[in-house]
This record gives C-alpha cells, sequence and structure tokens, in this order.
C-alpha cells in the first residue's frame, strides 16, 4: 500500500496523469498456452516482470488432512515455521490462505505437512 501512495505522491508533483483498470477474470479464463505466452511476452517489454511460471505456494492436486505421514519427531521446527509464515503473510497476501490451511496442523504436524510447508519457502 504505501509503494501506491508513493507513486501517487510522485505523480501528483510531477502532474502526471493517472487512471485505473480493473481487469476481471484474468485467472479463470487463461487456459490457452499461445495467448498466455503473448501476453507474458508483450507485459514484459512493457514492465520489469519475473516470470514465476507454474510455482504455486500449494500443490493444488493435493489435500492436505491429518493423521497423512509420519508424525514429526520434532514438531517445533514446524511450529516455528509455521509461525513464521504468519507473520509473513502480513507483507505477503499471496501465500495466506496456503498458511491458513497449514497452521490447522500445528497440533500434530507430519511429514506431509513439513514438505508442504517446505515448498512455500520454495516459492518465496
Amino acid at each position: 500500500m504505501a509503494t501506491v501512495r508513493s507513486l501517487f505522491a510522485v505523480a501528483s508533483i510531477e502532474n502526471w496523469y493517472v487512471q485505473q483498470m480493473d481487469v476481471k477474470n484474468v485467472f479463470l479464463h487463461g487456459n490457452n498456452l499461445t495467448e498466455i505466452n503473448a501476453a507474458k511476452t508483450f507485459l514484459s517489454s512493457q514492465f520489469h516482470m519475473k516470470d514465476m511460471g507454474l510455482k504455486l505456494p500449494m500443490d493444488s492436486h493435493q489435500k492436505l488432512t491429518a493423521g497423512v505421514g509420519e508424525p514429526l519427531s520434532h514438531p517445533e521446527m514446524y511450529e516455528q515455521l509455521v509461525g513464521k509464515l504468519i507473520y509473513l503473510t502480513i507483507t505477503r497476501p499471496d501465500i495466506a490462505y496456503t498458511v491458513h490451511v497449514l497452521s490447522k496442523f500445528m497440533h500434530a504436524p507430519t511429514s506431509v505437512h513439513l514438505q508442504a510447508s517446505k515448498r512455500v519457502l520454495g516459492y518465496l
């Protein structure tokens, strides 16, 4: 939010024109790979961008449940990691849902939950 305020402050000082656009359903209808690549190429030519590829903070096909996997012998490590991720959601709302799911297993984490939390680290 501070970045947006800074941008508006500079725009006001420099007398820039500011307009806003809203893109609807951009993620819902992106199943044509050729069009996706064309859009990414165009945006990259106009803005400094980092292509994150198919990496997501959570495997969309994996449903985490209690009791699946080996119980962790030292659950404190998982608890500390998830606690730090919870704090990080203040500045990284893109991981909020995944961290919410991971926090459900703080009382009895397993190797599967730890692996999912490490995936978030890889995403970051």
